[in-house]
């Protein structure tokens, strides 16, 4: 037993994003918790069974594993849900539910009142008095399971959640096995990109400026194309690109991390960069750099924040070449929205107008990711081909170790096809790390790991160029003597021909 604990997310979290604790206590009447700085209290169940359970979160966190310590009113056994669960968010409406006076086998709970936005995020969460046998439980119907802890077997606790796209009440049931006295919570909460907000200020690049578009968040309008540029000398016509985005892990959380051995195979064994920095937080804005050479004013995870300006799949098709995103967890081609575990937010090719509202286009080229192995196989590979893995995969919710397996079962089949191997490249990188070190001007994201892979790139390489997620824009296009969209034209931006023979 204990009257302080501080409880520890596996890997660090980004900045700015939600952090949520449940916490299991065993004997109800203990709710008497003193929250360190930033933590707010959502809610918690007390009526006299034998497990308390109390819901607190942490808005617009700061990035790191712990966030203080947590101090009780009396010792006891606590079993506790730590998650970084989305970008700063806020709580919207709660319910709960107890099995009050005997075990159950199930548990039903509520929330009190209807959410207020769409795309919001609902957390369920349960917390068991469970004697000597470990629960077997998963997440409820219509829920992922975030993490549970069972570590205590006198008090266990789990945490789900799941993204609605409509507003309302929204409910849940936990089934228990075997039957244990039980409580539960449920919570919603809406990012602050889900109601109105403030119009961000446009980044001052020579970029599209944003125009209204029929949503609350801005959208931009595009501005004359750059002239073309040509191809530097020393760097290959690719005849493919493949580009493996990850997310929010600094270098040094990966390379020289034992957790990732696959990864730090490709490292040493081919081309890193060990001076690339992503170029703001959260997520979105660095996806948008990669695919539009610019943030485009947005400085949060919006969902409709809609962009009309030109983009790298224009100048790709412009160009005589082909492209492909691959969304791993889409439900369907040209999927709009969120659909756990695949976040919109890791799609930048969505938020632009001429894509996502050209049905037929969209529908071939924006797809999910299990159309990419039968791509390969049959060497039907566009020239250019995104891939984002889902929120777990990513290590963005699981651990670097998951994402380090996930590349390690993925990235062969790439290495081993014909479009890799007859003058391909593949990057792998990171959106943002968990810092704000910045470069070269234009860049404030973190510095990330960038594995540049080719038969026409240098093996045994590290660059300690200072480049930025626009650096490897400007690569592609200077590859294939497109023009230099925004950011990817600065002079301040560099071409990364270092990796290649």
């Amino acid at each position: 037993m204990a009257t302080s604990f501080t409880p520890s997310l596996p890997n660090a979290s980004r900045i700015g994003s939600t952090i949520v604790l449940l916490v299991a206590s065993a004997g109800d009447g203990n709710t008497g918790y003193t929250l360190p700085a930033g933590w707010l209290r959502a809610t918690d169940v007390t009526d006299g069974n034998p497990v308390g359970l109390h819901l607190f979160y942490y808005p617009n966190a700061p990035a790191g594993t712990t966030f203080g310590a947590m101090t009780l009113s009396a010792a006891t056994n606590v079993s506790y849900t730590i998650a970084e669960v989305g970008a700063t968010l806020t709580l919207d409406a709660t319910g709960s539910a107890s099995s009050a006076t005997a075990a159950v086998g199930s548990l039903a709970i509520k929330t009190s009142a209807a959410t207020t936005a769409t795309n919001e995020i609902v957390l369920a969460g349960f917390g068991v008095s469970q004697g000597s046998t470990t629960q077997t439980w998963g997440a409820p119907t219509g829920f992922t399971l975030i993490n549970k802890d069972d570590t205590n077997r006198s008090n266990e606790s789990n945490l789900s959640n799941m993204v609605v796209s409509a507003t309302g009440t929204y409910g849940a049931t936990q089934t228990l096995t075997p039957s244990a006295w039980t409580k539960g919570i449920i919570a919603t909460f809406h990012s602050s990109s889900s109601s109105p907000s403030p119009t961000p200020t446009p980044t001052p690049t020579p970029t599209p400026t944003p125009t209204p578009a029929p949503t609350p968040t801005p959208t931009p309008t595009p501005t004359p194309t750059p002239s073309p540029t040509p191809s530097p000398a020393g760097l290959p016509n690719f005849s493919h690109v493949f580009v493996i985005v990850m997310e929010n892990q600094e270098i040094t959380d990966v390379i020289g991390n034992p957790a990732a051995p696959y990864l730090n195979g490709l490292a040493s064994s081919n081309a890193l960069g060990t001076q690339v920095y992503a170029v703001t937080h959260p997520s979105l804005p660095n996806y948008l750099a990669l695919a539009g050479g610019s943030t485009f004013g947005i400085t949060s995870d919006c969902t409709t924040c809609y962009v009309s300006a030109q983009n790298l799949a224009d100048q790709i098709e412009a160009g005589g070449k082909t492209w492909k995103a691959y969304l791993e967890g889409m439900p369907s081609p040209c999927f709009v929205g969120d659909s756990y575990p695949y976040m919109q937010k890791h799609n930048p090719w969505i938020y632009f107008n001429d894509i996502r509202t050209n049905a037929t286009r969209c529908a071939a080229d924006v797809v999910p990711y299990s159309q990419l192995s039968s791509d390969l196989a049959n060497n039907t590979v566009p020239n250019f081909v995104w891939i984002t893995p889902d929120m777990c995969n990513d290590m963005h919710d699981c651990s670097i170790t998951t994402g380090d397996a996930w590349l390690k079962q993925q990235v062969p089949a790439i290495l081993n096809s014909a479009a890799y191997k007859n003058g391909g490249a593949l990057f792998i990188t990171w959106d943002e790390g968990n810092t704000y070190a910045a470069c070269c001007t234009v860049a404030t994201g973190g510095r990330v790991a960038t594995i540049v892979m080719s038969p026409l790139g240098k093996t045994n390489f590290q660059s300690s160029v200072q480049e930025t997620l626009y650096s490897l824009l400007r690569t592609i296009e200077d590859s294939w003597s497109l023009p230099r969209l925004g950011d990817a034209g600065c002079s301040c931006t560099t071409t990364m021909r270092e990796y290649f023979q």
